[in-house]
């Protein structure tokens, strides 16, 4: 993308809303530096960045040297960002929402500071199977952070499970509430998600463990409830006898290793009704979610 058509969108719009006041930004460059000391980025040919702010994070990529594309959805720090920026050549500034910025297919490396209350629909956009992203360094609240990288105890989420299919997830440092302005109601956390050089499953495995996933966390909380609408009696009782699962286990008490046994169970013994009822539920659950994220934010202008 070139420099100008980056950024044919920079006017702040009559009568829009300014966003910052939604946003929590860090002022401490020290903060910034030590932040990036984590990140890698030899190699790196560009870096997309989500949410750039008040350009804290931009300016220190700017004096490091990697090709920057950043995406700020509020057309007044937009602005700000491209005269702050005009003698960067390989900093460039996008003023649009990154939910409907367009990811490149090539490999790429995603950074941000993003809205705690849209974690989930910006992973789920990051790590969507049309995305070349090889990894994503992201500030998110530490709850989250603790929630995506799946290890024990829980609670786990669908996400969660479905994202570590292809990705590992790791807290790189903790980021307390002060350092932000103005200060959130919590604690973030800055996390590494990278993509996996050998997926956990692959092709229709890995579509086989979507659908099942997908079709039962719906129908919880009870994973014996759930496991009911797919397994006899019969087959239910071996896989609680197998794995120790008794009927009161939650599904958000799951980690991935179990659900690696369920699907295998389902795999051999489910039968073709049960394998049929569960086919394209990922895909009915991402046009749901999408769908309804798309109205969220459309109500939100």
């Amino acid at each position: 993308m070139s420099r100008a058509s980056s950024r044919r969108s920079l006017a702040p719009e009559a009568g829009r809303p300014c966003l910052s006041h939604s946003q929590n930004f860090i002022t401490d460059p020290a903060l910034v530096r030590r932040l990036l000391g984590h990140v890698g980025l030899g190699g790196v040919d560009t870096i997309i960045e989500i949410g750039p702010g008040r350009g804290a994070i931009t300016a220190e990529l700017a004096r490091l040297g990697p090709r920057v594309l950043a995406v700020e959805a509020d057309p007044q720090l937009a602005l700000a960002l491209v005269r702050r920026f005009a003698a960067c050549p390989r900093t460039a500034i996008v003023c649009g929402d990154f939910l409907e910025f367009p990811l490149p297919a090539r490999p790429f490396v995603a950074l941000g500071n993003i809205p705690f209350n849209r974690t989930n629909e910006i992973v789920r956009k990051l790590t969507g199977e049309q995305s070349g992203l090889t990894a994503a360094h992201l500030i998110m609240q530490r709850e989250a952070a603790l929630k995506f990288s799946g290890r024990p105890p829980g609670p786990f989420s669908l996400l969660s499970h479905l994202l570590q299919l292809e990705f590992t997830v790791e807290t790189l440092c903790n980021i307390p509430r002060h350092c932000f302005s103005p200060r959130p109601g919590v604690d973030a956390a800055f996390a590494l998600f990278r993509k996996r050089k050998v997926p956990v499953l692959a092709g229709g495995q890995a579509r086989q463990f979507r659908d099942l996933l997908s079709y039962l966390h719906p129908r919880g909380p009870l994973l014996s409830d759930a496991l009911r609408k797919v397994l006899t009696r019969a087959q239910l009782k071996r896989l609680r006898r197998g794995l120790g699962l008794n009927d009161g286990r939650r599904l958000s008490e799951v980690s991935l290793a179990e659900w690696l046994a369920v699907f295998r169970a389902f795999s051999e013994h489910a039968s073709p009704a049960a394998r049929a009822t569960v086919r394209g539920a990922h895909a009915m659950l991402a046009s749901e979610q999408a769908s309804l994220s798309k109205r969220h934010r459309t109500s939100r202008r």
